[in-house]
Order: C-alpha cells, then structure tokens, then sequence
C-alpha cells in the first residue's frame, strides 16, 4: 500500500530506507547493521558536546 503524501517526514521515509537496506545485509553485515540502530539511538540520548574531564596528577597540581 502507497504512503500518503505529504503525512510523512523526509527524515521518517530516509530512517525506513537504511532500515530496510541493512535488514537485506543482517547475514554478513550484522555489525554494521547494530551500530547503525545504537548510532541512531544514541543521537537523541546523549548530549551534543561532551567535554572530558581533565586528567590531572595527584599531588603535582594544586587544588
């Protein structure tokens, strides 16, 4: 059955294509195929900069 027009975003419609392009590749590709799945997760868990945190010597820095 076709899409209705205009009820679903670009954005929907690319997600549904690599979807179904790494479903055809789940038997050689299966890693490939899990880190785009986290990939697309994580975008919208984690925050868009993170900074590490400094590593300093104890003792030779103050404070």
């Amino acid at each position: 059955m076709a899409v209705p027009k205009k009820r679903r975003s670009l954005s929907k419609c690319r997600k549904r294509r690599n979807t179904i392009f790494f479903d055809k590749l789940v038997g050689n590709w299966l890693k490939r195929r899990e880190w785009f799945f986290r990939h697309s997760y994580q975008k919208t868990v984690l925050p868009i900069e993170q900074e590490p945190e400094i590593f300093k010597f104890p003792g030779f820095w103050p404070n």
